[in-house]
């Protein structure tokens, strides 16, 4: 399994001008609010020119193989849970045997909340991220 950190691949004070030089655009349009596909493609497409050797550019792609604790993998962030959905719901909603551990938000009181969700075997969150349905945008 391989694991992109798109954050750390995409280093605030250096991303826009790198993508900018390498791929010949911006990150994400002026204007429109801030999308995190739009963050994915842009490394990824530095990733495939790096791959492809197409551009002279040198840039350092740093590879870390890191060992992640079963127990890691054993959890599920949610995003934007609304807070009119509350634990005995999402128990409901969501298949396996997990505990909720709530995140508050950074922005204080909103409309919305994340919560960790952590299940007994990663199995389990496996499954509950592939049935999540909702919108990929922030």
């Amino acid at each position: 399994m391989f694991v992109i950190d798109c954050e750390m691949v995409l280093n605030e004070d250096k991303a826009k001008a790198l993508v900018k030089a390498v791929l010949h655009r911006e990150v994400k349009e002026k204007g429109v609010p801030h999308n995190c596909l739009d963050d994915v493609c842009a490394s990824m497409g530095l990733f495939l020119v790096k791959i492809e050797h197409v551009v002279d550019i040198e840039f350092p792609i740093l590879l870390v193989q890191e060992h992640v604790l079963e127990s890691e993998m054993s959890r599920l962030l949610r995003h934007k849970i609304p807070n009119t959905v509350n634990n005995e719901t999402l128990h409901k909603i969501v298949l396996g045997d997990f505990k909720i551990e709530l995140k508050p938000s950074r922005r204080g009181q909103g409309v919305n909340y994340s919560a960790l969700e952590i299940f007994k075997i990663p199995q389990e969150a496996d499954e509950a991220y592939e049935n999540v349905q909702g919108s990929q945008l922030k």
